[in-house]
């Protein structure tokens, strides 16, 4: 897999930790849906409470 051009750019900063840029974008998108997710669950819960 192609790493990002931005790959080098972060590497050479390292303001991002080395290992963030190794999960794949599909397991970061999901991550985020699941999150999502929760927080509307979360949401819904305090605005009945």
């Amino acid at each position: 897999m192609r790493k990002p051009y931005f790959y080098h750019y972060y590497k050479s900063t390292a303001t991002i930790p080395d290992g963030l840029l190794d999960i794949p974008i599909e397991v970061l998108i999901a991550a985020a849906f699941v999150i999502g997710n929760i927080a509307i669950v979360i949401l819904k819960k305090s605005s009945k409470g």
